[in-house]
This record gives structure tokens, C-alpha cells and sequence, in this order.
């Protein structure tokens, strides 16, 4: 998008942000609902955009509403940088879900996963003239297995990716288009074979595009990056970016000049791992004389975590039942107790203990910096959404260290060397899950879903960064 196209700043969101001695790092205008009272609406998970800007600073938005199984996609536009919406548009008819949509040259695109009698299936709907009309839905995947697509688009460059377990794995597959979505390229796979990959997200910068996802091939979740620097024609080998014990998990990647941006939300600010958890009921099942139970090793080819669960609850079950025979033969009830105390509160801060890190690579994925801890850790932080203006890079999560979800956010104005601090921007009661940013200029439009009059909605807030000095009207 054109730097010289950047409208001008609202004049009443910028005198709401002059008031005051202080303001905060990013000024956000007032929260506003844009979905509709009744219609059980809901955003996408974070590896996939639900928010979207064109080059004329309008902002085009898609998620889905409606009950379980009979959910549709729908599409808002603000045609004024998010000043005045237009109402809302179906696109899709009933069993569609989970959109994700992007925009460039005057184009805009919104896909999803929809139940079809041949199976799930990744659909495409475009529309040429800035979301006036969409052209009928198309299908972008041919196994019946598809869900959960991924859509990036600059210029006449649009990638698609998704998740796809046509091979009885789950796999990572990609569709790029040359000619602004008029024809997309055969699939192709880009995780690698047998092993688990989740979550795909995407995105384009002229000729280069990024995939990121969540792979399992060295029996843990780490996050994986691969660049394509022909518009998707080939792709470079798989890059491995974190290499932490804990779990890593659904990332949000952007890639601006040569830097590539990646967030996730990742398990190691616990400290612990699932083996930790484990012990003190290998413990106390010892202490009680039942035969142990050990973890297996890890196999890349088998997930870990279902298995965990069920060893966890059969070891609870066997204590629960020997226990009073054992202590009444004489057991310290007091010392098996304090070991269930450990394995409760180990497993609570392993749960909870999910927090936000960032890395940066300067050299479109060569290399990567140290990734960096960005939020406070007392979560659980989860599901962050990265958006990018160079310089201004902003950052928005869920965070549930007040009890209940609330949406927070963070400002880079030198393209995340250093982090302003943290902004609380709900403060509603209920929950406040799925942040969504996309930027234009010193703008941020934040999306996200909020269930404060008990109901699910889509809300929206729209900020303003402050000017650096000397900047001028176009910074």
C-alpha cells in the first residue's frame, strides 16, 4: 500500500487524544459493537487476519455468526478508516466458519472452511472493487480435509494457507495466486510428512511470502517459518525458531522490508514441563505402593498431550481408590496429601503459564534475534495478533490475569526494537478473547470478540499513535 494514500487523522479521535498531560502510548477512540445484537458472533483464531485495510484507508472486516453447525461468514466495511460502518453482509450460506480475509490494489478477499457433502472445504470469495460486490465462492482445496485458511495479499500477490489431513496427519498447504486471486497455483504441501503441523499464517510483501505453523516433527510444538521469495513458485527449506521444552503455539508472522515479525504464545514462562506435572503422582502412587506408571518417551509421531491426560487421570483414579486401605494400614494421609497439593498446584501454573514472545529476524529468516518475553507474566496470555507499518508495530493478545479475558496491546515505533509498555484496552466485564490489528500509517484498527452483555459480539476500537518529532503529515 501507497504511503502517500494515508487519509488524514479524524479530527475527533485526535482531540480525544490531545486531552490530557499524558497520553498513553497509542490513543484508542471509544469502544464500539459492529455485529449485531442476537447473532452469537465470533472472530477467528489469531494465525488467521479478521481485519484488513485498503489502500483508501477503508477497513473491511469478516467473521462468523450463529449456532453451532449453522454458523455463517459475514463481511463489514468502513469506507472512512473505521469512522461509520456500513451494516453487515452474508457470504457465505450455513455450516461456514472461521474467515480470514485480506486486502490490496482495491481487492478484497475473504476465505473460509465450510461442511460440503464431499467433506470440509477451504472456499475464496473476491471482490475486485473494494468490497462493492464479491464474486461467488470458490473452492481452493480438493481433499475434503481442509479447514482453518490463512489469506495474505500486495499487489497482484495473494497467498492462501491452511491446514489439510488428506495423509492422516495434519499438514500444512498453500495456494499462491500471480494475478490478484484470478487463478491460484496447483496446492502445495509445505510441512513435511508424517508429522503434525497446526495453525498456518501467512503473509506477502511484493514477491515474498512467509508461512508460519506450529510442527511437531521434533516431538515437541515449535514454531516453524519457511519463505518463498518467487510468489509462492518455490519455497526455501523449513527454519525452526524456537527450541524451548515447552510448548510453542499459534503464531501471527509478518514480514516488512527484509525483517520478518513473529509472535506466539508459548508455555515456558511456567517453568515447567508435563513431566514436571507428572512427578509427584509418580510420587505419591510410590509412596502407596501401586506399581509405577513412567511417561513414555516422546514421539514425533504420536501428539503427546492426549496421552498425558490419560495417564494423569488413571493415576489419580488408582490413587483415589488405594489410598484409604493405606492409610488405614497406617499411611501418613498428611504426606500423600501434601504430594497431590504439589501435583494440583504444579498443573494450575502449567496451565495458566502461557505468556507472549516476539522474534525478529532481520534477514527475511537467515537469522534470528533472541525472542523476547512482551507480556507480564500471570496469565494465561494467549493468541496474539501482530500488525506492521514500519516503523510502527503493534501487538494485541488476551490476557486473563484479572480472572476474566481482557484484550491488552503493545507499541514499537522503531519496528520492535524497543516495546512501549503494556495497554489494557478492555476493561468490560466478561470475557474479551480473539484480538485482531491491522495498521495504515500511525493507525491501528483493533477488532475483537467480547461477551459483556452476555451475548457474543464483535467489537472494534480504533487508535492513533503519537507523531515522532520532526515527523512529517505522511509518518
Amino acid at each position: 500500500m501507497a504511503r502517500s494514500s494515508i487519509p488524514s487523522v479524524v479530527p475527533s479521535l485526535l482531540g480525544l487524544c490531545l486531552l490530557g498531560a499524558a497520553p498513553p502510548p497509542t490513543c484508542f477512540g471509544p469502544p464500539r459493537p459492529l455485529s449485531p445484537p442476537g447473532a452469537s458472533a465470533d472472530l477467528s483464531f489469531n494465525f488467521k487476519e479478521s481485519v484488513a485495510t485498503l489502500e483508501d484507508g477503508s477497513v473491511h472486516v469478516a467473521w462468523h455468526a450463529g449456532a453451532d453447525g449453522a454458523r455463517r461468514v459475514l463481511y463489514h466495511r468502513s469506507p472512512d478508516a473505521g469512522r461509520t460502518w456500513e451494516p453487515p453482509r452474508m457470504l457465505s450460506g450455513e455450516g461456514a466458519e472461521h474467515p480470514a480475509i485480506a486486502a490490496s490494489a482495491g481487492h478484497v478477499y475473504v476465505g473460509w472452511h465450510e461442511a460440503t457433502p464431499h467433506g470440509l472445504a477451504v472456499v475464496l470469495r473476491r471482490s475486485t472493487d473494494r468490497g462493492d460486490r464479491f464474486e461467488p465462492p470458490r473452492a481452493l482445496s480438493s481433499s475434503g480435509s481442509a479447514a482453518h485458511v490463512s489469506l495474505a495479499a500486495d499487489g497482484p500477490h495473494v497467498q492462501a494457507v491452511w491446514g489439510d489431513t488428506r495423509s492422516g496427519f495434519a499438514e500444512i498447504f498453500a495456494r499462491s495466486s500471480e494475478d490478484g486471486g484470478a487463478r491460484f497455483s496447483a496446492e502445495r504441501q509445505l510441512s513435511d510428512a508424517p508429522y503434525e503441523s497446526w495453525v498456518p499464517n501467512v503473509d506477502v510483501q511484493g514477491d515474498v511470502a512467509v508461512a508460519a505453523w506450529v510442527d511437531y516433527r521434533d516431538a515437541n510444538e515449535e514454531e516453524y517459518v519457511r519463505v518463498s521469495r518467487d510468489r509462492g513458485a518455490t519455497w526455501e527449506p523449513a527454519v525452526r525458531v524456537t527450541t524451548d521444552p515447552a510448548d510453542s503455539w499459534a503464531p501471527s508472522v509478518v514480514v516488512r522490508g527484509d525483517a520478518i515479525f513473529l509472535a506466539w504464545f508459548d508455555r515456558r514462562v511456567a517453568g515447567l514441563s508435563d513431566t514436571d506435572v507428572e512427578e509427584p503422582l509418580d510420587a505419591a502412587m510410590a509412596l502407596i505402593g501401586l506399581p509405577p506408571h513412567p511417561a513414555p518417551p516422546r514421539d514425533s509421531l504420536v501428539y503427546y498431550l492426549p496421552g498425558f491426560q490419560e495417564r494423569i487421570g488413571a493415576k489419580q483414579r488408582a490413587i483415589r481408590s488405594a489410598a484409604p486401605a493405606w492409610v488405614a494400614q497406617g499411611g501418613d494421609a498428611a504426606q500423600l496429601e501434601a504430594l497431590i497439593q504439589v501435583f494440583e498446584s504444579r498443573r494450575l501454573a502449567w496451565t495458566k503459564g502461557w505468556g507472549i514472545f516476539l522474534a525478529r529476524s532481520p534477514d527475511l529468516g537467515a537469522s534470528w534475534e533472541p525472542a523476547r518475553l512482551v507480556s507480564t507474566p500471570g496469565g494465561p496470555a494467549l493468541r496474539p495478533s501482530l500488525a506492521v507499518w514500519p516503523p510502527h508495530l503493534h501487538l494485541a493478545w488476551f490476557d486473563g490475569r484479572h480472572g476474566d479475558d481482557e484484550i491488552y496491546y503493545r507499541h514499537s515505533a522503531d519496528a520492535g526494537t524497543t516495546l512501549g509498555p503494556e495497554q489494557r484496552v478492555t476493561t468490560a466485564s466478561g470475557a474479551s478473547r480473539r484480538p485482531s490489528l491491522a495498521a495504515f500509517g500511525r493507525g491501528v484498527h483493533l477488532l475483537w470478540m467480547d461477551d459483556r452483555d452476555g451475548e457474543a459480539r464483535i467489537w472494534y476500537r480504533r487508535g492513533l499513535t503519537p507523531r515522532p518529532p520532526h515527523a512529517s503529515e505522511m509518518d
